[in-house]
């Protein structure tokens, strides 16, 4: 069942204007954009600000308003504790505000595109250019990397290139949600042979995952012919990219046989003084946080190098309190419940690999902190509740018209 219409309708106007001044704004800190990303979020902020004043009534027609404001209410409060200085060692200048801004950029971008949506289907155009911009321009960086960037600086420009994993995968619910569904696998089997060479975990878990849970959902048997042309689009990017230093496939093997060595990266080393810390909490520390990005300046690695929780539970807990942490959780929850609400949707496989990259990331990375990286995904929920709103509409008429339905039979029932 495919629930988003296709009524024509202006696209064009001053709304999408503003809305594009913001999605321009996340293409410039999306990737390896050099932009100071706080300084950035500030514009932003204004942006969303004045989206807010004219068309910001159309955020309580969110289904996920709640969780989504009680969280941005405790990342507010959260923010008195909030040391800019520790965010970004690089630029020690950075405004309160700045951090500020940037902690709340998720939260804006939902309801932003949300609203934007609402009632205007026509409007999934401006998503669609959108989303095949996104993508084309994460090629083209990732391709940028392994033409020019690796062969200049050499293997210890590797990490650029894991990093640029990020600028395929989270476009990725996004772009499938706007081809056809028969096309799904081989993308992602073409985003997976990028994704090899990276050697990032999170990106080949998440992808293997996506393939194989959505094989099973649109009971396909049979992929020779996907599996033949992501063969050959993965031998020609190997084929093209002279001078890239294959030990990228080894390292990749062998971080996932290392993965119980390294501890997940050393992960579970900064969740475990995490844990342990906890019950030193005073009651405001653990009500409302430390403030946004403090994980940084607190918890160092085995190798005494700070880092961020990579864990977006841990993250929360500490940046913004017990009760923020209640919010998130509940969010996730009603997340998870529209997508298997729309699991008879057309487009149920960029849902499904929504879902499968929430609960990774959730797990093993930022969604909140590493905004650069996740701002597509917040975009794709705006699309999942719209979506939602579709069924929930849909649902109702096909109520209503079940109940005249059977009205109509009472009252055409003959007299005994």
């Amino acid at each position: 069942m495919q629930l988003m219409s296709h009524n024509t309708g202006k696209l064009f106007s001053l709304e999408t204007v503003i809305v594009g001044f913001f999605a321009l704004g996340q293409l410039l800190m999306f990737g390896i954009s050099r932009l100071d990303r706080y300084e950035l979020s500030i514009y932003l902020f204004l942006i969303f600000l004045v989206y807010t004043v004219f068309w910001g009534k159309s955020y309580f027609k969110s289904t996920l308003k709640f969780p989504f404001l009680f969280l941005a209410l405790f990342i507010a409060i959260s923010s008195y504790a909030i040391d800019a200085t520790a965010v970004d060692a690089a630029k020690p200048d950075t405004s309160w505000f700045s951090v500020f801004s940037y902690s709340l950029l998720g939260i804006e971008t939902f309801f932003i595109f949300s609203s934007y949506l609402h009632g205007h289907p026509e409007r999934y155009r401006f998503l669609r250019y959108y989303a095949y911009a996104c993508m084309a321009g994460g090629i083209a960086s990732y391709l940028y990397c392994v033409l020019f960037v690796i062969p200049k600086l050499g293997v210890n420009s590797l990490n650029d290139l894991a990093n640029i994993a990020y600028s395929i995968m989270m476009p990725l619910p996004l772009f499938l949600f706007f081809t056809r569904e028969d096309k799904h696998i081989i993308i992602l089997l073409i985003a997976l042979c990028f994704a090899v060479f990276t050697g990032k975990r999170m990106a080949l878990l998440v992808l293997l995952a996506a393939i194989a849970a959505i094989m099973i959902v649109q009971h396909k048997k049979s992929y020779f012919i996907s599996l033949i042309l992501a063969g050959a689009a993965g031998c020609a990017v190997w084929y093209f990219c002279d001078g890239f230093d294959y030990s990228a496939i080894d390292s990749a093997i062998s971080r996932f046989r290392n993965i119980a060595d390294d501890r997940g990266s050393g992960r579970l080393y900064i969740l475990e003084l995490f844990w342990n810390d906890i019950p030193n909490y005073s009651i405001a520390e653990f009500l409302f946080g430390h403030g946004f990005g403090q994980f940084l300046k607190t918890y160092t690695s085995a190798s005494n190098a700070y880092v961020s929780a990579h864990n977006d539970y841990a993250e929360i807990m500490f940046a913004h309190g017990f009760p923020a942490l209640l919010c998130f959780v509940w969010l996730m929850f009603q997340i998870y419940l529209r997508i298997f609400a729309l699991r008879k949707n057309r487009k149920f496989s960029a849902f499904l690999l929504l879902a499968i990259m929430l609960f990774v990331y959730n797990a093993v990375a930022n969604l909140f902190f590493y905004y650069i990286q996740t701002s597509m995904l917040f975009i794709m929920l705006a699309v999942l509740d719209d979506q939602y709103k579709y069924l929930i509409a849909e649902r109702r008429k096909t109520g209503q018209q079940n109940d005249l339905k059977n009205h109509s039979s009472v009252l055409a029932q003959p007299e005994t």
